[in-house]
C-alpha cells in the first residue's frame, strides 16, 4: 500500500491558497461592466427613438449623467 500523505503536502505548497478577494473583485468589475453596457444600449435605443435634435441631445445628456 502506498502512502500519499507526503505527496499531498508537497503539492499543497505548489498550488497555494486561492486568492478569493481577486475573484470577488473580478466579479464586481464584470457586474459593473454589464451595468454600463446595459445603460449604453438603453441610451442608444432612446437616442434612435428620439425625434429631433433637442430630444437626441437630452438622451445624450441622460447617458452622460448615468456614467
Amino acid at each position: 500500500m502506498t502512502s500519499t500523505t507526503g505527496a499531498q503536502s508537497s503539492v499543497a505548497g505548489l498550488i497555494g491558497v486561492p486568492d478569493w478577494s481577486f475573484l470577488t473583485r473580478m466579479r464586481a468589475a464584470a457586474a459593473g461592466t454589464a451595468a454600463v453596457v446595459g445603460r449604453s444600449f438603453a441610451s442608444a435605443r432612446a437616442y434612435d427613438g428620439a425625434a429631433g435634435t433637442s430630444a437626441r441631445r437630452a438622451a445624450l445628456r441622460e447617458f452622460v449623467a448615468t456614467r
